[in-house]
């Protein structure tokens, strides 16, 4: 309940700060929120609907790539024979990447609402429903992924939604992927073992999978 509290606090807090940065003109017209605001002006948004796109961008370019990096060390001390192998064949690190947002997707569902009437199987959704996309359950669904609750760095899963799909795809997608691999190869450079101390505490949030705390014993990588 203490969290919850403090969640919307700090939400009507966001929300007085981004008003009055707008009011004021300190939206700069080179921004993704800048550009987003002129369309408001032009009554093509709302302004709660400015405000959420701001939230929206708030999440998904800094809460889920932390997740996606905090997570990133709990699985190489999980599986530190593939922290091994990595170092051994650091061109996987790009396929690793891509494995652990398929392993632990930091945004775990997602709703879209339905425009009309569609079928899966012998159910038909009605037009106007609200649907609950379960990516993290897809990228585990063992039709698709040999051994699903298993890491593996050479495996390239092809075809994970961990950025969504078509034209929701997650737009910071690239950026995500570079950080990612940025992230990992300093681990595989400088780390040659990683241990948890203590269990880790992941976060209560429903739709994000992710850790609030991690504490972790690294071993340094001699150089050779």
């Amino acid at each position: 309940m203490i969290s919850l509290v403090q969640g919307f606090a700090g939400f009507r807090r966001l929300r007085a700060l981004f008003t009055h940065r707008r009011d004021n003109g300190l939206l700069r017209e080179c921004t993704v929120l800048g550009k987003l605001a002129t369309h408001a002006e032009q009554g093509r948004l709302s302004d709660d609907e400015l405000f959420f796109f701001a939230v929206l961008l708030l999440v998904a370019g800094y809460e889920s790539t932390a997740h996606m990096i905090s997570t990133l060390f709990l699985t190489l001390a999980d599986y530190p024979d593939q922290l091994t192998l990595l170092a051994q064949q650091p061109d996987l690190i790009p396929s690793a990447i891509e494995e652990h947002l398929r392993f632990i997707s930091p945004i775990q569902n997602i709703c879209r609402t339905t425009r009309v009437d569609y079928s899966v199987g012998q159910a038909v959704i009605p037009a106007g429903s609200l649907v609950l996309l379960a990516w993290g359950a897809a990228n585990r669904d063992p039709r698709q992924y040999e051994d699903p609750d298993v890491f593996r760095a050479d495996r390239n899963p092809v075809g994970h939604l961990a950025f969504g799909s078509g034209i929701h795809l997650c737009p910071g997608t690239q950026l995500a992927r570079m950080e990612g691999q940025a992230i990992l190869r300093e681990i595989v450079a400088n780390i040659d073992r990683i241990e948890v101390v203590e269990p880790p505490t992941w976060t209560t949030n429903a739709n994000l999978r992710g850790l609030t705390r991690l504490r972790v014993a690294v071993t340094p990588r001699v150089a050779p």
